[in-house]
């Protein structure tokens, strides 16, 4: 017990000590508002002061986060004798994303509990007819028992501190935007959905889809998965040996046969959908502030561009390149003359770039557009086996621990948030590449430590360009380097 809390406690240093400097300093380097959060702090301030009816037409999302902010800051208040609007300051409410952090640090490892209990490794049960006389064994396997069951335990708590230090999540845990309580409550609901608590799940979910109105679509993953898990229980789904369409006909046929009893079980999230689309009825759309820079677009490569950023930061998955290379031998060739036409098309007919992805030389994707995908009329055309073989580990790596049908439903998911938007944003990948992570194989210590040690190289390069790298505009205002 000693030992696990020790373990624990260096975790919780190593994640508090450089949090709380670099909090220090963003905030000593920038005190103002920055970027976004020009729009999100004066709104947020507004609501301190008790003027709900005020709206910045630049703001799209749906109030959650200044809703939360306030509640977050009136607990603070009340806990310090302060008032909300004295604590409604820019380095208050960049604190309370600090807060939603710590909420995905132990969201994270539930997550990664629940969904990996039943694959520990467990020592034999004691076979009923020799109870009396296998006494000491079983005495011993409990043991055993016990010890795995600490191992993995800190093994969920280095997991999940990985995750939590993900360059993007971690990198606006700073900064007063709405992507970390986003993800927050998105997770929050699946994981109140995979400990069969539906209607939380399904108060999380609104409560996500507040913060930013596409995390509907990840709400619907909730609840699909969901379903799944349910008609796994009563075998209506298939075995992993079976096509992806015989499986989507089994689904389809299980959900049918079984139509009351999922919706007995399931009206919850069936409730935050009809409500979602009374919400895009009135709203004569899914925007809520400016409409003429947030269209709808067909951006296929969105998610091309998804796979490489999930490589990128999984590059450590390359030390299994061995499986890798089994795995491709397999595909008919068919499938990959097909796949790299499909992905030359979309390519060719529906690369894009939003006029903020053109002229804002403070985002890092300023720079990934103009000196890789668009450094020349090829560049383009020479990422595609990039793309191919991106997908391809991560289709594998996927296939390793879930069923086709799952893996549909993640791609499925992750292509309606991404493809519709135009802008070449990473932050909008933040939710799926955690998920993608959430659903591999569990890590041996050594990846983990060489996953944190990319992440910190990465983290460590941003947060120095943000705050020793300033630079100045025509007009002479300091701007910065961010996400």
């Amino acid at each position: 017990m000693e030992e696990l809390l020790f373990k624990r406690g260096v975790i919780s240093l190593i994640f508090s000590v450089p949090t709380a400097l670099i909090f220090i300093a963003v905030n000593k380097n920038e005190p103002n508002p920055y970027m976004d959060e020009i729009f999100h702090i004066p709104q947020a301030g507004n609501f301190c002061h008790g003027n709900f009816t005020h709206w910045d037409n630049k703001i799209t999302t749906l109030p959650g986060l200044y809703i939360t902010s306030q509640t977050i800051l009136s607990i603070i208040a009340f806990l310090s004798n302060n008032s909300l609007v004295e604590l409604c300051n820019v380095q208050w409410l960049r604190f309370t994303n600090i807060i939603f952090a710590l909420c995905c640090f132990f969201v994270l490892k539930e997550i990664i509990l629940v969904l990996n209990v039943s694959n520990m490794s467990a020592p034999p049960r004691t076979d009923k007819n020799k109870m009396a006389s296998d006494d000491k064994k079983s005495s011993s396997n409990n043991a055993m028992e016990k010890s795995l069951s600490k191992e993995f335990n800190i093994k969920a708590d280095a997991m999940a501190l990985t995750l939590l230090n993900f360059p993007l999540l971690y990198f606006f845990s700073f900064f007063y935007y709405t992507d970390v309580g986003s993800t927050c409550f998105v997770l929050l609901s699946y994981l109140l959905s995979l400990k069969k608590y539906h209607f939380f799940s399904a108060v999380s979910g609104t409560v996500a889809i507040f913060f930013r109105q596409t995390n509907v679509v990840w709400i619907f993953f909730v609840f699909a998965n969901s379903c799944l898990e349910f008609l796994s229980a009563q075998n209506l789904t298939e075995s992993n040996d079976r096509g992806l369409l015989q499986a989507l006909f089994d689904v389809i046929l299980g959900g049918l046969n079984n139509f009351w009893k999922l919706l007995l079980t399931f009206y919850p999230y069936l409730s935050v959908f009809v409500g979602f689309v009374v919400f895009v009825y009135k709203n004569n759309g899914l925007v809520v502030g400016d409409r003429t820079n947030h269209e709808v677009s067909l951006n296929f490569p969105q998610i091309l561009y998804f796979s490489i950023f999930v490589m990128f930061f999984s590059c450590h998955l390359l030390t299994r390149y061995k499986q890798f290379v089994v795995s491709i031998k397999k595909r008919n060739i068919w499938f990959c003359i097909l796949t790299f036409v499909a992905m030359f098309l979309m390519v060719h007919h529906f690369t894009m770039a939003h006029r903020y992805l053109l002229a804002d030389n403070r985002h890092y994707t300023f720079y990934v557009w103009r000196k890789i995908i668009n450094r020349s009329w090829y560049s383009r055309y020479m990422l595609i086996p990039a793309y191919f073989l991106s997908w391809m580990i991560m289709y594998n790596e996927m296939s390793k621990s879930n069923k086709k049908i799952w893996i549909f439903l993640f791609i499925l998911c992750a292509s309606v948030v991404l493809i519709p938007q135009k802008l070449l944003e990473f932050r909008y990948y933040i939710v799926p590449y955690i998920l993608f992570k959430l659903h591999l194989p569990v890590s041996s210590f050594k990846e983990l430590a060489l996953e944190y040690f990319m992440y910190l190289l990465v983290n460590g390069f941003t947060f120095y360009m943000f705050l020793f790298k300033p630079f100045s505009w025509v007009d002479h205002s300091l701007q910065r380097f961010m996400w």
